[in-house]
């Protein structure tokens, strides 16, 4: 059976799973896909100067705009989306099979294998990561051709993915500056007589990249008033401080506006000057806080890396070999290994490290294939063997699953909420920023941050007032009334209150 009918068959169990789990993931929402589809609403409503956005790349929330304008949800067209990235997965999983030799009698185990994958990538929180995987696939399957950095054409497809990349997520600014580097390096070594040449389309490769970029930065860099490639990577590395705690004082610490007057949350553009300064440097304790964290992480990618692809372990014996005669599996290694390092800075969610989970498993097919060879395909063992590989991602999930993946509160109580009243306005919460996000979100509201307080008093609703605060969510088992505000509903244990304006 060729490729493109293993292609067809994979695709066809997928789209057929897809379409059965839809249903169960059709309203999760999150709180970066409700800033995407807000900034992507600002597009389409002609807001360009608020739909600039330092913190959030520009290219997924592009990629939504059609949503607008053929008036579908945003969060249903998002998922429909995915399921193209899918398709281009297999295709690109295929392409990595041809490019490293892989012998076309196990195709189907590899191509099989990545079905289960593709539906966690699909039904995942809605985020740009599963662009950014694609995109990335694309540039590291351009870097192990034999003729990139020797041919311009390449050099110029080079750039141009990267730049997309960055505008996905300013991450790949940094990652295509190393790992360009990295390329350079091993091909350097491998053709040394034509050092000169790869050096000089090297070179070109950054001149184009940066040429390619320049227009969003300086866009971005003239909304802020200062020089900047992104805001992201301040904000991130800010996190890490002690004080922090991986939290964000811009949308979780006490009343905070939206970023601007179309904006459903300061969450759209998260403003800086909430965060207070940190570095590494700045004490010997912060010093060891930063390795700390780091190790911590690297422990953690090293560990998905395997739950991802258990059958790794048996690749250990031939992997080493195999990566030392094979540059194009050095350049993969690499790859996933940059990947897993620059994260590990900051913080390793599952859905970061998408790109190394795929090479890593690529590598341990190409490790093991010797040992298929040994497997006979017509025995009932052998059949056994080749479903336990296609089901083994299946302990990664089992691992890596947040109930909030499956949470459709935000969606439900909203629905709940309209059924009674008409909300319009401006919402705050006492707890549960994001699902308090969530629900503004499919009421259409405005939402203006969590403020932490152990009791509703007259104080609290006074703040709210001077806020401009319509509403007030609030998490107890007791609901509450006195002067200034009004119970309008009660779901679960959540207290919807109407902030009454005086008179």
């Amino acid at each position: 059976m060729n490729s493109k009918r293993h292609l067809l068959i994979s695709f066809t169990v997928y789209l057929i799973s897809f379409l059965i789990l839809f249903p169960e993931f059709q309203y999760v929402i999150n709180t970066d896909a409700i800033s995407y589809f807000s900034i992507a609403k600002k597009y389409f409503d002609g807001h360009y100067s608020e739909a600039i956005n330092g913190y959030f790349g520009p290219l997924y929330s592009w990629l939504i705009l059609p949503a607008f304008h053929l008036n579908v949800e945003p969060l249903v067209f998002a998922r429909l989306i995915n399921v193209i990235f899918s398709f281009m997965l297999f295709v690109l999983v295929i392409q990595y099979l041809n490019v490293l030799n892989f012998s076309k009698k196990f195709y189907f185990i590899v191509i099989y294998y990545f079905i289960i994958p593709a539906l966690l990538f699909s039904f995942w929180y809605i985020t740009p990561d599963y662009l950014l995987l694609i995109l990335m696939l694309s540039l590291i399957l351009l870097s192990v051709n034999e003729k990139y950095l020797l041919n311009f054409g390449f050099v110029l497809l080079g750039a141009l993915l990267a730049s997309l990349i960055y505008l996905t997520k300013s991450f790949g600014l940094v990652y295509f500056l190393i790992f360009q580097s990295i390329v350079l390096i091993i091909n350097v070594r491998r053709t040394k007589e034509l050092k000169k040449k790869l050096f000089i389309n090297y070179s070109l490769s950054i001149i184009f990249f940066l040429i390619l970029i320049s227009p969003w930065v300086h866009l971005i860099s003239n909304k802020y008033g200062e020089f900047t490639f992104s805001t992201s990577g301040k904000i991130n590395l800010l996190i890490v401080n002690p004080e922090l705690n991986f939290h964000h004082p811009s949308i979780e610490s006490g009343i905070v506006p939206p970023s601007d007057k179309y904006a459903v949350s300061a969450w759209d553009d998260p403003d800086l000057s909430f965060y207070p300064g940190w570095s590494p440097l700045d004490s010997s304790d912060d010093m060891k806080f930063f390795i700390f964290n780091f190790l911590k992480n690297s422990v953690k990618f090293i560990a998905l890396l395997i739950l991802f692809c258990p059958i790794f372990v048996f690749s250990l014996p031939k992997l080493r070999q195999k990566v030392w005669d094979d540059y194009k599996l050095r350049i993969l290694l690499s790859a996933l290994i940059l990947n897993g390092i620059l994260y590990s800075f900051v913080y390793v969610e599952s859905r970061y490290i998408w790109l190394s989970l795929v090479l890593f498993s690529l590598v341990t097919f190409v490790a093991i294939q010797e040992l298929l060879y040994k497997v006979n395909l017509k025995k009932l063992s052998g059949k056994i063997i080749v479903f336990l590989i296609l089901i083994s991602p299946v302990v990664f999930i089992f691992f890596a699953y947040n109930k909030n993946l499956k949470d459709t509160r935000g969606y439900d109580y909203a629905n709940k909420i309209k059924k009674k009243h008409a909300l319009q306005g401006n919402i705050a919460t006492t707890n549960h920023w994001w699902l308090g996000l969530n629900i503004s979100y499919f009421l259409n509201c405005k939402f203006y941050g969590e403020e932490k307080k152990s009791d509703l008093d007259e104080k609290l609703v006074a703040k709210l007032k001077s806020a401009g605060i319509n509403y007030l969510l609030d998490y107890s088992e007791d609901s509450k009334s006195f002067e200034g505000i009004k119970l309008i509903t009660r779901i679960d244990s959540l207290n919807i209150y109407e902030i009454l304006v005086d008179r």
